[in-house]
C-alpha cells in the first residue's frame, strides 16, 4: 500500500469512527478498511422499505417461523422482502466487505458470526432486520415515517432481533471494529450479542459525545397507545440514560446546541432519589460533541421496548401465545418476540459459513 493511500484511510477512519477507534484498529492489526467502504447515504436518510430475515435456508424454518414471516409479509405489502440463507450471506459480506471478510470468516461460534452479519445488513442496505421468530403486529409504515432522518435505531436495551436504519450509518461500522477486538475473549452475549450491542453504542456516544443522539418520535394519536408507551415520545428512551447509569455533561454555552430529553424509568426516578450529591457527580457521563451538528452518519436513536419486546422474552403471557399469534396480547406493539432460541443447535457449533 502507498503512503499516500494509507494516510488517505485513516483519515477516513478518523471521520467516520474518530480517532480513538482508528488507533485501536491499527493497534489490533485489523485488516484496514479501504475508502467508500460499507453502505452509502441516501439522499432522504429514510429508513428504506426492506425487511431483512436470515437463516440456515428457507426450508430449516419452523411451520412457526414461516407462519411468523408470512404475516409480517401480508402486514407489509408495500416492503421489499429479503431472505438471507448461509450462502446468500457468505456472499454478500465477501463482495461488499472484502476488508472485513477475513475477520468474519474467523469468528466463531456460528452466533457471533450471524450476530455480525446483521449489522453489515444494516449498513450497507438499511431498513429493519428482523429474526425468524419475531411476530409482526403493527404495519411498520407508522413506526418509521416520523423518525429522525439519517440514524441507526435500536430498542432501548438493544437486542439485535430488531434493527432498524437508514443505510450509511458509520454507528454499525464501529459495531463490526469492536467486534473484531473482543469476539474471541467473550460469549455471543457480551460480544456480538445484546450486552455486546449496548457496549458498542454506550463505547460510540462516549467517542462522538451525545451530539449524536436522536429522540425517538411518533405521529400516533391513540390513547392508549400514548398510555403504552408512556411519556417516551420526543425522548431518548435508553436504559443507559433513564436507570441513571449514565448522565449528560451539562452544556457550557447556547452554541453547544440542545440537550435532548431523557425518559427516566421508574428505576432511576427511585435510583436517583437515593442518590447523594457526591453520587451523582460520580456517575459517568457522556461528553458534549466537540462539534455540533454531528455529521449525519453518525446518528443513533433507541425505540420504546415496548414496541419491540414488550414481554422481555418470558413471563405466562408470553408461554401462553409464543406457539400462536400473541397480537392480540399485545396489540400495541410493532413486534413481539417470541423467542422460540431460534439460533438453537446453531450457537453451540463451530461450524462457519464460509
Amino acid at each position: 500500500m502507498s503512503r499516500q493511500l494509507h494516510l488517505q484511510i485513516a483519515a477516513l477512519l478518523i471521520a467516520v469512527l474518530g480517532a480513538d477507534a482508528a488507533r485501536l484498529l491499527a493497534e489490533d492489526g485489523q485488516q484496514e478498511a479501504p475508502l467508500g467502504m460499507g453502505g452509502k447515504q441516501s439522499e432522504t436518510g429514510e429508513v428504506p422499505h426492506i425487511i431483512h430475515h436470515m437463516h440456515g435456508t428457507l426450508d430449516m424454518l419452523s411451520p412457526t417461523q414461516k407462519r411468523l414471516r408470512e404475516r409480517c409479509m401480508e402486514l407489509n405489502p408495500k416492503w421489499e422482502f429479503k431472505f438471507w440463507d448461509d450462502v446468500a450471506l457468505r456472499d454478500f459480506i465477501q463482495l461488499k466487505f472484502p476488508w472485513y471478510y477475513k475477520t468474519w470468516s474467523e469468528i466463531e461460534p456460528l452466533i457471533k458470526q450471524l450476530d455480525t452479519s446483521r449489522y453489515m445488513l444494516m449498513n450497507y442496505y438499511g431498513g429493519i432486520y428482523l429474526d425468524v421468530d419475531v411476530e409482526c403486529v403493527t404495519p411498520f409504515d407508522s413506526l418509521v415515517a416520523p423518525l429522525p432522518r439519517h440514524a441507526a435505531w435500536m430498542g432501548d436495551f438493544p437486542e439485535p432481533m430488531f434493527l432498524m436504519s437508514s443505510p450509511g450509518n458509520a454507528f454499525w461500522l464501529y459495531a463490526l471494529h469492536r467486534i473484531a477486538r473482543v469476539w474471541r475473549h467473550h460469549d455471543a452475549w457480551h460480544s456480538t450479542g445484546p450486552a455486546g450491542l449496548n457496549a458498542a453504542a454506550v463505547d460510540w456516544v462516549r467517542r462522538q459525545g451525545w451530539g449524536v443522539l436522536v429522540p425517538w418520535l411518533t405521529d400516533r394519536t391513540e390513547p392508549e397507545f400514548h398510555e403504552w408507551v408512556k411519556t417516551k415520545n420526543n425522548t431518548v428512551p435508553w436504559y443507559e440514560l433513564s436507570d441513571w447509569r449514565m448522565k449528560l455533561e451539562e452544556l457550557k454555552s447556547p452554541e453547544q446546541g440542545t440537550m435532548p430529553k431523557i425518559w427516566y424509568s421508574a428505576t432511576g426516578i427511585n435510583r436517583r432519589a437515593g442518590m447523594s450529591d457526591d453520587d451523582v457527580r460520580g456517575t459517568p457521563f457522556f461528553p458534549v460533541s466537540a462539534t455540533l451538528p454531528m455529521p449525519t452518519t453518525h446518528r443513533v436513536g433507541f425505540v420504546a421496548n415496548e414496541l419491540l419486546d414488550p414481554p422481555g422474552c418470558g413471563g405466562p403471557q408470553l408461554e401462553a401465545c409464543k406457539e400462536g399469534w400473541c397480537n392480540t396480547t399485545w396489540p400495541q406493539a410493532y413486534v413481539v418476540h417470541h423467542c422460540l432460541n431460534t439460533w438453537r443447535g446453531r450457537i453451540g457449533t463451530t461450524r462457519r459459513l464460509g
